[in-house]
C-alpha cells in the first residue's frame, strides 16, 4: 500500500465519521454535520450583513440545501461520500476492487448507508428510512456518474497525474476552512496546522503555479520561496482591500476572500496543466526530497538551467536568516534594560474572543460585554473604568491593579436615553469605554453600535405655566445687583417678560426659570420669542442664553438681530424633573445696559421630518373614540374588560384578561406605584397595554408580539401574496393529486423558507432568536383546488423577542412582578386624573365630567358591557353600557330595551328602540344628525366632510357632490370678501340646455350653472344675515333646496385667515336630508312612532340570539354577540 492510498483511507474514514456523528443525537431535526455547516454559513459568515443586493443570489443555492428537504442532503452528502470511496477503491493494490472501483462504491456506501440507518432505530426520536437509504445510494450512484464522464473527458490527457498537488491543494483549502472558521473544528490543534499553511503559503504556491505552469521553469526550492513571498503579498494586499469594504479586515472576511481567490488561481492553474500536458509541471515526491539532497550533494557543476552550488546557498541562507531573527529577538528580550510602561485596554466579543463585537443595543435593555484591563506599569495603579453612551456615562467601576495583574470581567449596564440618539436617531452610536489612571484621562476604546429606540415610549409633554406671559404667574426671576425683571405690555396683543440689564460686573446675570416634570422621557421642541435692545455695534461678550436643567442648549450675542423678534425652536429631551432657564450673562466687565424680551414660550411635540412622532400626538391630542363605561371619582377605582372596550375580555369564559385598579388620594393623584395594571395569561398569549402577545417557551417573561391577524386568503400559484410591509408568500409547486403545495416565504426578496404542506396541515415559520426558537408566521392550508390553495389562521408575529423583568419601563408604567399567570406593573411617576389626561403607555385617555370618570380607548371595536338574556330577563342598552349610543352629560339619549321570554328569544313587539332629541340634534341608531327642519325631527342630515381649505385669487375649487367655490374681494376698507358656491352643471343637465338653445354650450359655461334655489347666510355665530360677504372670525351658511319649498344647510364653515393672494377657510359639507317616518323599517325593526322630540322603533319580528353567535339587528346597525357557553351577551358594532 503506497502513501496516496492511505491519505485516501484517512480521508474516507473521517467522512464516514463526520455523517455518523449526527446519529447520536436526540433530536428528529438534527441534520448531518456538513450540512449543519451550510444551514448556519450565512450567520457564522455574517452574509447577512451585506447590504448590496447583487451579492443575495450567492445565498440561493444554500437556501435549497438548508430547508426541509432531508432527501436532497442525504443525497448530496452520499455523493461526497462516493467521490472519496471511488478514489479509495482506485487506488487499492486490489485489482478486483481496482477494476470495479464504481460499483463497489455504490455498493460499500449503500451499505454504510444501512448500518446508520438501523443505528438510529435505537435513538431516541430518530427512526430509520428505507427513502434516506434510497436517497443516500442515488447519491453515491450520482457521483459515479460525474467520474465517469470526467474520466472520458480527460482520456485523452496523460498529465492527470501532473495535477495530483492541485487536488491536495483543494483538499487543504476545505480543511483550512473548516478547521478555521466552523466550531467545534476550530477549536482543535488542527487549526494552528492549517492556519499557517493556508495564510502563507498556498495563495502564492497557487499563483506560482500559474505563472510558471511548465515543469523545469523554477527549481522546487525557488517555488518553495516564492510561495511564501507572494502569498505574504496576497495576504497583506487582500487585508488592505478588505479594510476598506463592509466586511472589515477580520477573520471571516479575510477567509472568504482568501478561498476567493485561491479558487479562482485553481482552476486557472489546471487550465494550465491540461494546455501544456506532457510540459506541464507536477509535484512529486523527489521534488520534496531535493531540499535535503540539494544540501548534502557534492555536485558543483553548472548547466545553463540549474546551478547547484546557488541552490545549496539559498537553503543554507534561508535556515541561517531564521536562526539570526530568533537570536535577535531572544537579545531584545534579555538586554532591554528599560521597559515600556503602559496599561491595555481591550474590549472583547461575546465568545471572549476579539471578533463579533456588540453590534446593537436596546434602550433600557441589560448589556453585557467582555472588558479587559492589563497592567504593565511596573507599579501599582489605582484605575475607573468609566462606561459612557452618547457622552453619558452609565457606569463606573473601580480597579486596582499591581504589576502584571490582569482585570477581566462582563462589564453590565443599561443603556440610556440622551439628546443625540433620540433625536439623531441610533444609528452608530460611540458607546465608550473610558479608562482613567489615577482620576485623569488615559485609554479609550470604542463600539459604534446601532441603539433601538422600540422600547422607548415617550411621554406626555408637561404644560409650560404661562408660557404667553398673559398674566403675572409662573416664572421665577433671579438676578445680580442692577438687573431686574418683570412682566411688561409690548403692544395690546403681546406681553413678555422683561429683563433690564445694567450690571457691570464679569459673570453677572439676570434669569427666569419654571420647573417642569414628565412622567418618563418626552421628546419636544422648545418653541420661544425673543428681543433685545442691542445693535450690531454691541460688545461681543453680553450673551442671551436658554438652558435645560443647567446645560445650555442655545446661546446668541446681543444685537444679532439688530433689535428685531427671533423665533427660537430647539429640540429638548426632558426626563423626570427639569428646569427651563432663560439669562442673559454677561462675561466681562461692561458698561454696556441691555433690555431683553422673553415671550410666547411653549413645548410642541417633536416631529422628525414630517411626520409628527405617533406617540406624542397621541398623549398630547385626545384622539380617543371609543368610550367606557361611566365610573364614579371616588377613593378606588377599577376598570377592566367588563366595562372597558380597551382592555381585553373573553365572552366565552366571561373573564377579563386585563385590570387597571387605581388608588386615589387628595386632589384626584394616584401617587407612584398606586396604579397596578394587571396582564393576565390567556392560552399560550398575553394582551397587554393594546398589544397581544404569544409567549416563548411558556415564559411569560419573554415575548413576542402579534403584529397581524388576516383574513382568509387565496394563493393561486406562480403568483406572490406581499403582507407585512416586507414579506411575501407564493405557492411555488401542487402536487399532482392536489393533496399537498410546496409555499415560499420571503422577506425584502430573500428566501426565508420553503416546505411542502399538506391539506388541513399548518405551515408554520420559525426562526431562532437568541437562544430561542420564535414562531414568525403561521397559516392553515384548508383547501387545495387547481391551481389555489385556501389560507386560514393566517398570523404574523414580531422577530424581536420582547424580554420582561422587573423593573422593566413600559411607557409611564414598570413591570412589578412576573408570575406563571400574569404580569403586574406599576405607574412609575404620579398620574394626575384631569380631563383630557393619558396613561397606560398611550392606550386610555380620561374625560372627567365632575364627579364622573369616563376612560376611552382608541382603535377597537365599540363593545358594551355583557348582561344575561337568559328566560324573563330584560337586556337594556344605553349610552351608560354602549359607547355606540349616544351619551352626553349624564344623559343617555339612545336605548333599547329586549324583554326575553325564552333564553335568548325575544318575540315580536318586544324590543323597543328610542332615539331622543337634544340641542337640535338627533343621534339615531349610533350616529347623531342634524335637524333640517327643528319641527319636523325625522327630517336629519349629517356631517359628511370636516376640513380646511384655501381658496387662491381668481382660483374655483372643487367641493363634494358636484358644488364649486370661489370668492372675490370687495372694494372696501374693510378687507371684506364675497363668497360664491355654485354646483356644477350635470351632463343631463347641460344636454336641456343645448337642447333647447339648439347649439353647443361654449366651454366657460359648462363649468357651473346659477342656482336660483339657495340662500346663502354669513355673519357672526347665532346672528347670521342673508349675504355673500365676509370677514376674518366671520361664519357662513349655504342653504340649497332639496324638495319644493324645503331647503337643507348644504355647506357651512368659518373665514379663518386673508392672505394677500388667497383665504382660508374651514369647512362642513352636510348629506342631502333623509326623513324618518311612521312604518318605515329597520331590519326587524319598524318606525311606530315620530314626534317632536323622539323617534321610538318597534321590532315586527321575533329575535333569536343563539350562543357562540353574533347576531344583527336594526338593519345592521348594532349586533348582539352571545357566549358560547351560556345566555350572555354584549352589544357589538
Amino acid at each position: 500500500m503506497n502513501n496516496r492510498s492511505r491519505v485516501l483511507i484517512l480521508l474516507t474514514i473521517f467522512y464516514a465519521l463526520l455523517i455518523f456523528y449526527p446519529s447520536s443525537g436526540s433530536s428528529p431535526d438534527s441534520l448531518i454535520a456538513i450540512l449543519d455547516f451550510l444551514e448556519n454559513l450565512e450567520n457564522t459568515l455574517e452574509l447577512e450583513s451585506i447590504e448590496y443586493p447583487y451579492l443575495g443570489f450567492l445565498l440561493y443555492p444554500l437556501s435549497l440545501l438548508t430547508g426541509n428537504f432531508d432527501k436532497v442532503q442525504h443525497i448530496v452528502i452520499y455523493a461526497g461520500f462516493g467521490f472519496l470511496l471511488y478514489f479509495t477503491l482506485r487506488n487499492s493494490s486490489n485489482p478486483a476492487l481496482r477494476d470495479h472501483a464504481f460499483i463497489f462504491a455504490v455498493i460499500i456506501g449503500t451499505v454504510y448507508g444501512a448500518i446508520d440507518e438501523f443505528y438510529q432505530v435505537f435513538v431516541p426520536g430518530r427512526t430509520a428510512s428505507i427513502w434516506d437509504l434510497l436517497a443516500d445510494s442515488i447519491g453515491l450512484s450520482i457521483a459515479q456518474v460525474v467520474i465517469f464522464i470526467g474520466n472520458k473527458l480527460l482520456i485523452s490527457s496523460k498529465r492527470i497525474r501532473a495535477s495530483t498537488d492541485l487536488g491536495l491543494t483543494a483538499v487543504l483549502i476545505i480543511l483550512s476552512i473548516l478547521f478555521i472558521s466552523f466550531p467545534p473544528f476550530n477549536q482543535t490543534p488542527l487549526r494552528v496546522i492549517l492556519a499557517p499553511l493556508f495564510l502563507l503559503f498556498l495563495p502564492g504556491y497557487l499563483l506560482i503555479s500559474v505563472m510558471f505552469p511548465k515543469h523545469g521553469e523554477l527549481s522546487p526550492i525557488e517555488r518553495f520561496t516564492f510561495s511564501i513571498g507572494l502569498s505574504i503579498a496576497i495576504f497583506v494586499f487582500d487585508g488592505f482591500a478588505l479594510n476598506y469594504t463592509p466586511w472589515g479586515f477580520r477573520p471571516k472576511s479575510i477567509v472568504i476572500s482568501l478561498s476567493t481567490i485561491m479558487g479562482l488561481l485553481l482552476v486557472a492553474a489546471y487550465l494550465q496543466r491540461l494546455r501544456f500536458k506532457e510540459e506541464g509541471y507536477g509535484l512529486s515526491f523527489k521534488d520534496i526530497t531535493s531540499f535535503y539532497h540539494t544540501i548534502r550533494s557534492k555536485e558543483t557543476k553548472i548547466i545553463p538551467e540549474y546551478d547547484p552550488a546557488l541552490e545549496k546557498t539559498l537553503i543554507k541562507a534561508m535556515i541561517i536568516a531564521i536562526l539570526l531573527v530568533s537570536a535577535m529577538l531572544i537579545y531584545a528580550k534579555v538586554t532591554t534594560r528599560e521597559p515600556e510602561k503602559f496599561t491595555a485596554l481591550y474590549i472583547l466579543g461575546a465568545d471572549g474572543k476579539a471578533e463579533n463585537y456588540t453590534a446593537e443595543i436596546r434602550i433600557g435593555d441589560t448589556v453585557t460585554i467582555p472588558v479587559g484591563v492589563e497592567n504593565y506599569e511596573y507599579a501599582p495603579v489605582n484605575y475607573t473604568l468609566r462606561v459612557q453612551l452618547g457622552g453619558r456615562t452609565l457606569k463606573e467601576y473601580y480597579i486596582a491593579l499591581g504589576h502584571e495583574d490582569k482585570w477581566l470581567n462582563n462589564v453590565t449596564f443599561v443603556p440610556q436615553l440622551v439628546p443625540s440618539i433620540a433625536f439623531a436617531g441610533g444609528n452608530r452610536s460611540k458607546l465608550e469605554f473610558l479608562l482613567l489612571k489615577d482620576n485623569q484621562p488615559y485609554r479609550s476604546v470604542h463600539l459604534l453600535v446601532n441603539t433601538r429606540l422600540d422600547s422607548v415610549r415617550f411621554a406626555e409633554l408637561p404644560d409650560i405655566i404661562n408660557g404667553n406671559m398673559a398674566s403675572d404667574d409662573g416664572w421665577v426671576f433671579l438676578g445680580s445687583p442692577d438687573i431686574t425683571g418683570n412682566y411688561n405690555a409690548i403692544n395690546s396683543s403681546l406681553r413678555a417678560y422683561e429683563i433690564n440689564f445694567a450690571a457691570k460686573d464679569a459673570e453677572s446675570y439676570g434669569i427666569i426659570y419654571q420647573n417642569l416634570t414628565t412622567s418618563g422621557n418626552a421628546r419636544a421642541i422648545l418653541s420661544f420669542d425673543v428681543r433685545d435692545s442691542g445693535y450690531s455695534n454691541s460688545p461681543d461678550y453680553i450673551f442671551k442664553q436658554a438652558l435645560i436643567n443647567n446645560r445650555v442648549i442655545w446661546e446668541s450675542r446681543i444685537g444679532d438681530k439688530n433689535s428685531s423678534w427671533e423665533q427660537v425652536e430647539i429640540p429638548v429631551l426632558l426626563s423626570g424633573n427639569n428646569t427651563v432657564v432663560f439669562r442673559v450673562y454677561n462675561r466681562y466687565n461692561t458698561d454696556y445696559n441691555v433690555t431683553v424680551w422673553w415671550s410666547n414660550v411653549q413645548l410642541k411635540p417633536y416631529a422628525d421630518g414630517n411626520k409628527v412622532e405617533s406617540i406624542a400626538r397621541r398623549v398630547h391630542e385626545f384622539k380617543f373614540d371609543v368610550r367606557g363605561a361611566p365610573l364614579k371619582l371616588e377613593k378606588s377605582i377599577i376598570i377592566d374588560g367588563f366595562n372597558f372596550p380597551g382592555f381585553y375580555y373573553d365572552i366565552n369564559r366571561n373573564r377579563s384578561y386585563e385590570i387597571l385598579r387605581l388608588e386615589v388620594s387628595d386632589n384626584n393623584l394616584v401617587d407612584t406605584g398606586n396604579a397596578t395594571y394587571t396582564a393576565r395569561v390567556r392560552g399560550s398569549e398575553l394582551y397587554i397595554m393594546g398589544s397581544r402577545y404569544r409567549m416563548i417557551d411558556d415564559d411569560p417573561a419573554n415575548l413576542s408580539e402579534i403584529l397581524e391577524t388576516y383574513p382568509d386568503k387565496t394563493l393561486t400559484s406562480g403568483k406572490a401574496w406581499n403582507f407585512g410591509n416586507t414579506y411575501s408568500l407564493a405557492v411555488r409547486m401542487i402536487s399532482p393529486g392536489g393533496d399537498s403545495a410546496m409555499l415560499e416565504l420571503r422577506k425584502d426578496g430573500s428566501i426565508l423558507d420553503s416546505k411542502l404542506v399538506g391539506k388541513k396541515e399548518i405551515y408554520e415559520y420559525r426562526m431562532k432568536i437568541e437562544e430561542s426558537y420564535v414562531t414568525i408566521f403561521t397559516a392553515k392550508v384548508n383547501n387545495i383546488r387547481d391551481d389555489n390553495v385556501y389560507l386560514t389562521s393566517i398570523v404574523i408575529y414580531s422577530d424581536i423577542i420582547t424580554t420582561l423583568r422587573p423593573g422593566t419601563v413600559i411607557g409611564d408604567f414598570e413591570v412589578a412582578n412576573i408570575s406563571s399567570d400574569r404580569i403586574t406593573l406599576k405607574n412609575s411617576y404620579p398620574i394626575k386624573l384631569k380631563d383630557g389626561a393619558v396613561i397606560l403607555n398611550g392606550i386610555m385617555g380620561l374625560s372627567i365630567q365632575g364627579d364622573t370618570l369616563y376612560p376611552y380607548a382608541a382603535d377597537v371595536r365599540l363593545r358594551g358591557t355583557p348582561q344575561y338574556i337568559n328566560h324573563g330577563g330584560w337586556m337594556n342598552i344605553t349610552g351608560f353600557n354602549y359607547p355606540g349610543f349616544h351619551l352626553e352629560n349624564g344623559t343617555s339619549y339612545e336605548e333599547l330595551s329586549m324583554y326575553f321570554s325564552d333564553n335568548g328569544l325575544v318575540e315580536a313587539g318586544q324590543a323597543v328602540y328610542r332615539s331622543i332629541r337634544h340641542s337640535g340634534l338627533l343621534s339615531f341608531l349610533g350616529g347623531t344628525y342634524e335637524l333640517v327642519n327643528q319641527n319636523k325631527p325625522g327630517h336629519i342630515s349629517s356631517v359628511t366632510t370636516s376640513r380646511k381649505i384655501i381658496l387662491h385669487d381668481d382660483k374655483v375649487q372643487e367641493l363634494g357632490d358636484g358644488f364649486m367655490i370661489t370668492f372675490n374681494r370687495a372694494n372696501d376698507s374693510n378687507g371684506d370678501i364675497i363668497l360664491y358656491i355654485r354646483k356644477a352643471m350635470t351632463k343631463e343637465q347641460k344636454r336641456l340646455i343645448e337642447s333647447a338653445s339648439e347649439s353647443p354650450l361654449p366651454d366657460s359655461y359648462s363649468s357651473s350653472m346659477r342656482d336660483l334655489y339657495y340662500e346663502m347666510y354669513t355673519g357672526r355665530k347665532n346672528n347670521l344675515r342673508k349675504s355673500n360677504i365676509l370677514n376674518i372670525g366671520d361664519s357662513f351658511e349655504y342653504w340649497i333646496e332639496y324638495r319644493e319649498d324645503e331647503k337643507y344647510r348644504a355647506i357651512t364653515g368659518e373665514l379663518q385667515a386673508i392672505n394677500s393672494s388667497s383665504i382660508e377657510l374651514d369647512i362642513r359639507e352636510y348629506s342631502a336630508p333623509f326623513e324618518i317616518t311612521p312604518g318605515r323599517s329597520f331590519g326587524e325593526f319598524e318606525v311606530e312612532s315620530v314626534t317632536s322630540d323622539a323617534i321610538t322603533l318597534r321590532n315586527i319580528k321575533d329575535l333569536r340570539f343563539i350562543q357562540g353567535d353574533e347576531i344583527a339587528i336594526l338593519d345592521g346597525t348594532l349586533k348582539i354577540k352571545t357566549s358560547s357557553n351560556e345566555y350572555l351577551a354584549y352589544p357589538v358594532n
